[in-house]
């Protein structure tokens, strides 16, 4: 499960509670069904679902030897 589709769940839940379609016990057991899924990934790798498009490799590639100190 990635963090988008964390995200997704969590709108649709608060949209199903604000628009009537479940009442607060609902959301909150729905809620913890989505923290259980969540836990049940151990891998934090699996949760983020490697979606960093490239970001970590940025800082593989600078060259701090050329930094200046001020």
């Amino acid at each position: 499960m990635s963090i988008i589709q964390i995200i997704q769940n969590i709108k649709h839940i608060r949209a199903e509670y604000e628009n009537g379609n479940i009442n607060a016990d609902d959301m909150s057991e729905a809620l913890e069904d989505l923290c259980i899924d969540i836990k049940d990934k151990s891998d934090h790798s699996q949760i983020f679902g490697g979606e960093d498009d490239g970001y970590y490799e940025t800082f593989e590639e600078t060259d701090f030897t050329k930094m200046e100190t001020f």
